[in-house]
């Protein structure tokens, strides 16, 4: 599927408006407060149904606590500007009907399909973004699979986003995604930083060794230590 439109751009204000959950814990953090909360209510509930005893102060703790977890929200939640309008373009295009059977080959297969989706594009788009797992190798160690991604950023005069496997320190990989401008010059690299479990990694791996099914995540990936901005043309 190959989707395109315009949209309203919230200028990067995360500089300005401080520190959301997000960006300081990750899924693992939002996660937390969002099953302690719920914790919280449940129990106070299940107080109340249970005993009937002190219905006035479990019910006040439970107001609380969501009142409390609203204010948290409405901290941390980003406040963007808006600023200008984008013409982006997004891609989506893995289909293969046997994705497990051959990594190498699926791998190939997505490469191949999302550059199919990319050829149906008309017109100028100041953003073109490949989804996860896109591409089945490293564009900067990939001087064909570089140029194509070049070739359409020029075609269109966008900035084309895509996601890779790049080398990491101590011989790893990251989860990175790179930016190229419509001059074909790399604009920089983001490594993700909060990386999933038993997703792009597996905690514990040798002593969880005995687990057959973890065998289907062959590398853990490495995270990123930094933020990296992309900018693209404003209209």
């Amino acid at each position: 599927m190959a989707s395109s439109r315009e949209s309203i751009h919230a200028s990067a204000g995360n500089r300005d408006s401080g520190p959301t959950l997000a960006s300081v814990g990750g899924v693992a953090l939002m996660s937390f407060v969002v099953v302690v909360t719920n914790g919280l209510v449940m129990d106070g509930a299940l107080a109340l149904w249970r005993h009937r005893r002190g219905a006035a102060a479990m019910a006040g703790i439970g107001l609380s606590v969501l009142v409390l977890a609203g204010a948290v929200a409405d901290l941390t939640r980003f406040h963007g500007t808006e600023t200008a309008r984008i013409r982006f373009a997004l891609l989506q295009g893995f289909d293969h009907p046997n994705a497990s059977a051959n990594r190498a080959g699926t791998d190939a297969y997505a490469t191949a399909r999302h550059f199919e989706l990319a050829a149906h594009l008309r017109g100028r788009y100041d953003l073109i973004v490949f989804p996860e797992s896109a591409l089945d190798r490293d564009p900067e160690s990939a001087p064909a699979l570089r140029k194509r991604i070049t070739d359409l950023a020029a075609k269109h005069h966008a900035v084309v986003l895509v996601n890779a496997r790049t080398p990491a320190p101590g011989g790893g990989l990251y989860n990175a995604n790179l930016a190229y401008g419509p001059n074909g010059v790399l604009q920089g690299v983001y490594a993700k930083q909060h990386l999933v479990p038993f997703g792009e990694y597996v905690p514990w791996r040798d002593a969880l060794s005995f687990v057959s099914e973890l065998r289907q995540i062959p590398y853990d990936f490495v995270a990123g230590d930094r933020r990296q901005l992309f900018r693209v043309a404003r209209r």
